[in-house]
């Protein structure tokens, strides 16, 4: 009898402990804020996304790219950027307006967002060449951003990682960044810190192989509220930036994920997401498909990554 309840309390711990561990785990979730599309893997980190169409492109540390179809929500091809190297974070990526030659989409803007490297000014721009389930990329164009000019000019200066982003409906080319890096202890406090929005026109690809943007060039400059730490990537739709921001830990979080819209037209915060709940992966990318923001999550030693849907605000 004495070994039998031994072996009852034995089964029950094992039970309790199973319970737990699969309490801990990171899931998939669906809520009223987030709808889980689908998973997905990468070799690499997940960065930059970007769709077109029916085509999702997941691009990766070092300038790798998974394409998915977002109908069938299967993956469909590999390939790299031409700028594809260690030091490209691939951090960001929009499709602009015009097309290259012979391309099949039109030109990708990739922002670097690796910090202390030569290529932290530049976006590299790319076009993607389509032949069935192939797809290969040339970089057509280099972007450099500089700003030794810009405090002299009166424009609020940047620390550096430049977000690159398209606004096609206004033909606008964005930099987002931030006066001081947003990450602790760069940035302590909220006061210490503002988010900074500079329009550029695109250029365009008659103007050269290399091109450089400087404070002649700024059309625009507007300055936002600074509440959230750490810039993940964005994208831009009728002079309206949504960005990301955060990463995921299951506790202890600083840097919750968490979503912003920014409206340039009256330099104000227009929309907050707290996404603290709802993910279990790292906020990494978002972009705007048919009037709804898909969201690039990263992948982990723990889990998968996912693409989610994130109801717009």
């Amino acid at each position: 009898m004495q070994g039998m309840r031994h072996i009852l309390l034995m089964l029950a711990f094992v039970a309790a402990c199973t319970f737990v561990a699969a309490q801990e785990a990171p899931q998939p979730s669906s809520t009223d804020c987030c709808q889980l599309l689908f998973e997905r893997e990468s070799p690499k980190p997940a960065q930059g996304m970007e769709t077109f169409g029916k085509w999702v492109f997941n691009l990766e540390h070092g300038g790798g790219i998974n394409v998915y179809n977002l109908r069938t929500r299967k993956f469909v091809a590999r390939f790299h950027l031409a700028s594809a190297g260690e030091k490209n974070h691939a951090n960001c990526a929009n499709f602009g307006i015009e097309k290259a030659p012979g391309s099949s989409f039109p030109l990708l803007y990739v922002s670097n967002g690796l910090t202390d490297c030569d290529s932290e000014w530049i976006c590299n721009v790319e076009s993607i060449i389509r032949k069935g389930k192939t797809f290969t990329s040339v970089i057509s164009q280099r972007i450099t951003l500089d700003i030794s000019d810009w405090q002299e000019t009166g424009l609020t200066t940047i620390w550096g990682a430049p977000c690159w982003l398209i606004d096609k409906e206004r033909h606008c080319l964005w930099i987002f960044s931030a006066q001081k890096r947003t990450k602790y202890p760069y940035t302590k406090e909220k006061s210490e810190n503002q988010y900074v929005a500079t329009a550029f026109r695109i250029p365009t690809l008659a103007e050269g192989k290399e091109v450089t943007l400087s404070a002649k060039d700024v059309v625009r400059q507007v300055v936002f509220p600074y509440d959230v730490w750490f810039t993940q990537s964005g994208c831009v739709e009728d002079g309206k930036i949504y960005y990301c921001f955060g990463v995921f830990k299951k506790t202890n979080n600083e840097y919750p994920p968490a979503i912003r819209v920014y409206d340039t037209d009256n330099s104000a915060i227009i929309a907050k997401l707290d996404l603290t709940g709802h993910l279990f992966c790292e906020p990494e990318a978002i972009a705007i498909n048919k009037g709804r923001i898909l969201l690039n999550g990263s992948s982990s030693k723990e889990h998968k990554g996912y693409i989610y849907e994130v109801k717009m605000p």
